[in-house]
């Protein structure tokens, strides 16, 4: 039953993250990131998915920060300090289980490139380690949308490198 709720929940979530895809103010970008990160909180522990919901409860306070123009290398330090502590300390799924720190790091790490075609490879590459998470729980309305968001990425990957490639000379 535990695995249908939390396919369930995930589903919503999934469907209001889109949604903050399509939304052009970022206030409230981050309010929907933080309403979907928190319905996932929810599904990862029904799903006993510890460490997921740990890097999600991080990533409301990462939200929260960054709503606030408060998000400053000082508190991506100490968010990470705490998701590579508390993940260590939780994980009940072996390495799978350090893939949402992993994907967590990178992100704080390369969220601020400005380098549209690196944003994109980042968000394949967290993404692709969140799908492997997703699948591991058995989340698979979220590995669903795990696997859209990277296709989706990529296409959108080699559209802009074509364009690139026009752009320099090169035969398109």
């Amino acid at each position: 039953m535990e695995i249908i709720i939390g396919n369930i929940v995930a589903l919503v979530a999934s469907v209001v993250m889109v949604y903050s895809g399509i939304v052009n103010n970022r206030k409230k970008v981050i309010i929907l990131q933080t309403i979907y990160t928190a319905l996932f909180i929810v599904s990862d522990l029904l799903l006993d998915g510890f460490s997921g919901a740990i890097i999600n409860t991080l990533s409301i306070l990462r939200n929260i920060l960054a709503y606030n123009d408060k998000l400053d290398t000082n508190s991506k330090i100490v968010i990470s300090i705490l998701a590579i502590i508390t993940c260590i300390i939780y994980n009940n799924l072996g390495f799978v289980g350090l893939f949402p720190l992993i994907s967590m790091i990178l992100y704080l790490l390369f969220m601020n490139t400005k380098d549209i075609q690196k944003f994109k490879l980042l968000i394949i590459g967290t993404s692709f380690l969140w799908a492997l998470y997703d699948l591991r729980i058995k989340l698979y309305t979220s590995f669903a949308f795990d696997m859209a968001t990277i296709i989706g990425a990529l296409i959108t990957f080699i559209i802009n490198d074509k364009k690139r490639k026009c752009l320099d000379g090169r035969k398109c």
